[in-house]
């Protein structure tokens, strides 16, 4: 992953933190069967949380992978993240095949607590 860049004090803590949780969640999966920790928002959100501090573009199709579940359930949560405020999804200006998702303001707040949060525990 790319190094974030001009970042407010502290908030590269918060992305490293996430970067973390990232790769905790990977690492269980090799050791515990499939399904055990399903949470294809939180999943989402980690990895839109981190690609908005590196200025990454993330497509559906990537936030799908990013949930570790079935594209139809991605999508189903794309759209619930969508409908209740935490990302916004719109077309690709050069691609119109393509649609990007991005976290929120309120998305970012809700992770970036979470994460100041946990890192104090």
């Amino acid at each position: 992953m790319a190094a974030s860049a001009n970042l407010p004090d502290g908030e590269q803590d918060l992305v490293n933190a996430a970067k973390r949780i990232i790769k905790i969640r990977e690492a269980r999966r090799k050791y515990l069967p499939e399904g055990y920790f399903e949470e294809p928002a939180y999943n989402i959100l980690l990895d839109l949380y981190v690609a908005n501090a590196e200025k990454r573009i993330v497509y559906v199709n990537d936030a799908c992978i990013a949930s570790n579940t079935p594209t139809s359930t991605a999508l189903r949560w794309i759209s619930i993240l969508v409908r209740d405020g935490f990302a916004i999804r719109f077309r690709d200006d050069k691609d119109a095949r393509r649609t990007i998702l991005e976290i929120t303001p309120i998305g970012g707040r809700a992770i970036g607590d979470m994460l100041r949060e946990s890192i104090t525990i």
